[in-house]
């Protein structure tokens, strides 16, 4: 999660974040089928809990919530 937020915070598309992540083939697959995949979906999970950590929510995890 942490590597995907610094990764969209630096400017990295969703698509160069998946490959650096997952799989290098990731850059191979039509765009299509990149806006269906599971990683990209995957991917944007990663960015929003990690913004949701950056801008307070990791207190709650301190407090064991």
């Amino acid at each position: 999660m942490l590597r995907a937020l610094d990764g969209h915070l630096a400017g990295a598309s969703q698509r160069q974040l998946a490959i650096a992540l997952f799989d290098t083939a990731l850059k191979d697959i039509r765009p299509a089928d990149w806006s269906a995949s599971a990683r990209r979906a995957q991917v944007m999970r990663l960015v929003a809990d990690g913004l949701a950590q950056m801008n307070g929510g990791y207190r709650a995890l301190l407090r064991g919530e």
